[in-house]
């Protein structure tokens, strides 16, 4: 995949495709998006669903103290707390806010612009890695446009750290850089190890997507072209693993949580997931497949799909015209996305919603340790699948190599039919609608516990992860969310919430711990108690003479009978007692 020997029929500068491609990928996150979430200003859209996460990592590791490891959230999830690892924040984006903090507003939220950030960056190295087949720069910007307009980025808005598909492209653009000595070589790995080091403080899959692309481009490297001896690809791949797992350690991915988790074979990747377009297209039917393989969608969308297979035919049904298929020299870059796929399928193939293989128990033995860690296993086929997008391009370029403009227009075309193609308003803007109660707001009551209590509990506390372990509590998340922003607004710390990854028997201990003080009623007089419908007849029994209890927002919230302050005063002007709870249907 190397560029014509030509020289670029345009004067114009090398710079300006990559610049206009940039902006395309900005416009389109704007349309699929709308303009509204992209603003830092607007945070209503991130108090629901997975969002949360992210937003309540960045408010909480704001006000948290510096400390190491880095992104600490000690706040959320009191007294175990967090970190920015497993809550889905972006490491490096909410630690790079963190010192601007005292000078940003209050309600400020970093995801959206960080969404922005991650397509207008999707369509810079989309245009790179076309500049790496063709000279001329409408067709890097057109080419580059189909890299933005991938529907599996489009698909991942749910998880806003695993949209930084970029850091993929600038992996596989790497291996197209020409590599002529030592030296060169040497300048592209340093690039290499740069984009391990992002990726590793964005998101574990992306690490290690970027970490075996970087191997992948040290064998070549090694066995293709002979520019690293064998010790040297040998430190080379030492030195990017070691980054990578240091920079994770950095921010926390190896304490107050466990690092496994079930759910391989489920979050898989369907066999005819380059195909299937998953609620993204107007004009093709979706393929039923299994519950959880969303998780590995990756339909290359209508104008890629017709580019690439009218190439291929042409290609096969002329190949003594056109040489071999393949450039020669790309095999580690095949392998090792090859490989990455392999394990997207996990130990049980499936073609729709049939299984066409399966290998489960060998699979314990020998991808054991992989499952374990990287449960959602179908993530691992986006290298393959901007492979296939690059390689549909270099086919039509390679195809129309004496008729430039006929290139240029069937890539119009293919972008004319991404973007037709995709239901903007049902497959993205609507999810970015608020469906829960707003923030801020609720009752002005809350402000009042400000300077008197540092701590907000839900009872029973909600603490759970990704695969359900924890203490499942009573309150689901959508209606823990706003009293996670309460506390957070005036100052306390929250002792519930959802996350990745956690310490499921120190979370269980503690629930236990807290279960047993308030059934002795024993309050924390610095702990303001917000309790659930279902037990607060049992709270009030068991805290009584020891607790002011009244209701803000409909829900009962008690405090120590300890302490005095505006907040208890609010509470006595609806006092509810045990036999008040027990006669309020």
């Amino acid at each position: 995949m190397q560029p014509p020997a030509e020289s670029s029929p345009s004067v114009l500068p090398r710079w300006l495709a990559p610049v206009l491609c940039t902006l395309a990928g900005l416009g389109w996150s704007v349309y699929i998006i709308g303009l509204e979430p992209l603003l830092p200003g607007s945070i209503e859209w991130m108090v629901q669903d997975d969002w949360a996460q992210p937003l309540f990592g960045w408010l909480y590791s704001r006000t948290s103290p510096w400390s190491l490891p880095m992104g600490d959230s000690s706040g959320y999830l009191y007294p175990l707390g967090t970190s920015l690892a497993y809550m889905d924040a972006t490491p490096w984006w909410s630690t790079l806010f963190k010192p601007l903090s005292p000078l940003l507003p209050l309600t400020f939220q970093i995801h959206g612009p960080w969404l922005a950030l991650c397509f207008s960056l999707q369509g810079l190295f989309g245009a790179l890695l076309v500049s790496r087949l063709s000279p001329r720069p409408l067709h890097q910007v057109l080419g580059g446009m189909l890299f933005v307009m991938s529907p599996a980025l489009a698909m991942r808005l749910g998880h806003l750290s695993l949209c930084a598909h970029w850091l993929v492209l600038a992996s596989l653009w790497l291996h197209l850089r020409p590599l002529p000595d030592a030296r060169a070589a040497s300048r592209t790995l340093g690039l290499a190890a740069f984009f391990v080091v992002l990726a590793a403080g964005v998101h574990v899959y992306l690490a290690t997507m970027a970490l075996a692309l970087a191997l992948g481009l040290v064998l070549r490297l090694w066995r293709v072209q002979g520019l690293l001896s064998g010790a040297r690809a040998g430190a080379w791949a030492a030195g990017l693993s070691g980054s990578a797992l240091g920079v994770m350690a950095l921010f926390g991915y190896f304490s107050r949580a466990t690092t496994s988790a079930s759910g391989f074979n489920h979050y898989s990747s369907n066999l005819l997931t380059f195909i299937n377009q998953g609620g993204m297209s107007r004009f093709l039917p979706e393929i039923p497949t299994g519950g959880g393989q969303y998780e590995g969608a990756a339909y290359l969308g209508l104008g890629v799909l017709l580019v690439g297979f009218a190439s291929l035919g042409v290609l096969l049904a002329k190949r003594e015209h056109f040489g071999p298929l393949l450039p020669p020299g790309l095999w580690p870059l095949l392998t090792v996305c090859g490989l990455m796929a392999l394990f997207a399928f996990s130990a049980r193939f499936q073609f729709a919603g049939w299984t066409v293989l399966s290998f489960q128990r060998a699979s314990e033995v020998v991808l054991a340790p992989l499952a374990r860690v990287f449960r959602s296993s179908g993530r691992f086929i986006w290298p393959l699948h901007y492979l296939l997008i690059l390689g549909a391009i270099a086919g039509l370029l390679r195809v129309l190599r004496n008729r430039p403009a006929w290139a240029a227009a069937a890539l119009g075309l293919a972008v004319v039919l991404q973007g037709a193609e995709v239901p903007a308003q049902d497959c993205c803007r609507a999810r970015f609608t608020p469906h829960v109660r707003p923030v801020p707001g609720g009752d002005a009551t809350w402000a009042l516990a400000k300077g008197t209590y540092q701590h907000l509990a839900l009872y029973p506390a909600t603490r759970v992860d990704g695969a359900g372990r924890g203490c499942p509590g009573l309150f689901t998340n959508s209606e823990l969310l706003p009293y996670a922003w309460q506390a957070w607004l005036n100052g306390m710390t929250f002792n519930s919430g959802y996350v990745a990854r956690l310490d499921a028997p120190a979370t269980l201990a503690t629930c236990e711990r807290e279960e047993a003080d308030v059934q002795a009623g024993r309050l924390s007089p610095d702990t303001l108690y917000v309790v659930h419908a279902q037990v607060a007849e049992s709270f009030l029994a068991s805290t009584a003479g020891h607790a002011a209890c009244g209701r803000v927002d409909g829900v009962l919230v008690c405090v120590s009978s300890e302490v005095q302050g505006p907040f208890r005063e609010a509470l006595a002007r609806e006092p509810v007692t045990a036999d008040v709870a027990r006669d309020t249907p």
